[in-house]
């Protein structure tokens, strides 16, 4: 037994380590204590009673000329809380992010593509993609607005349409106007032109005395 008791140790020590480095807290509503991760307190509360395996961190408003509360406004640079960093100023569209894992430090980093800096989350999250949702793209997102979706516009495709046939009546009608304005003017002066050269046929009508010369009395042999 005394031999598999330094196993069982090694095994179980193992086994918490693991856990530890598993452990994964969202370091902007959450602190790490003692291998949990415990609910920040709000803005001018610090923890007076941290969380347990039952129980949540316990807060309490900070009191007047205390040097130290929990890094209020600031961020920690350290797991034990002990120092106080200034948060960075990001730009829009940017993040704040953390690297150490006991030792902290902070910078602000641009949200990668497909995904926008939410306001609300303070935080890059994907874009949304409408297609999967079944909707249609209205506005397709950048790197500080998220995307907007929206259905097909049932209304205005039928406006669209009905301004479509109406242009076209409007043209055709227009188009059939000017035809018989033009053959209205080419119908009245078609008697004006008869007047102007009157046909050969009523020259051919004419008697055949008028429309021969007539001869002289000595031509035609009278003396």
């Amino acid at each position: 037994m005394d031999r598999v008791k330094p196993y069982v140790i090694l095994f179980a020590t193992g086994c918490v380590l693991s856990m530890c480095m598993a452990l994964d807290c969202d370091w902007k509503t959450q602190y790490e204590y003692k291998g949990r991760c415990c609910k920040t307190c709000l803005s001018g509360e610090y923890p007076r009673q941290h969380c347990s395996e039952n129980s949540q961190s316990v807060c309490e408003k900070c009191k007047e000329k205390r040097d130290h509360c929990f890094c209020n406004n600031d961020l920690c640079e350290n797991v034990e809380c002990s120092k106080c960093s200034t948060t960075p100023q990001c730009k829009q569209g940017e993040e704040l992010k953390r690297t150490g894992s006991f030792k902290f430090g902070y910078s602000c980093r641009v949200c990668t593509n497909q995904t926008y800096y939410s306001e609300k989350d303070k935080m890059c999250k994907p874009i949304l993609n409408c297609s999967e949702i079944g909707m249609l793209v209205k506005f397709p997102g950048n790197r500080t607005h998220d995307a907007i979706c929206g259905y097909q516009d049932n209304n205005h495709n039928s406006l669209v349409t009905h301004n479509g046939i109406v242009m076209g009546l409007v043209i055709t009608g227009l188009t059939c106007m000017a035809i018989l304005i033009y053959l209205c003017i080419q119908r009245t002066r078609e008697p004006r032109t008869k007047k102007k050269y009157p046909p050969t046929s009523s020259f051919l009508n004419m008697p055949s005395e008028e429309r021969g010369c007539k001869l002289s009395k000595e031509e035609i042999g009278e003396v």
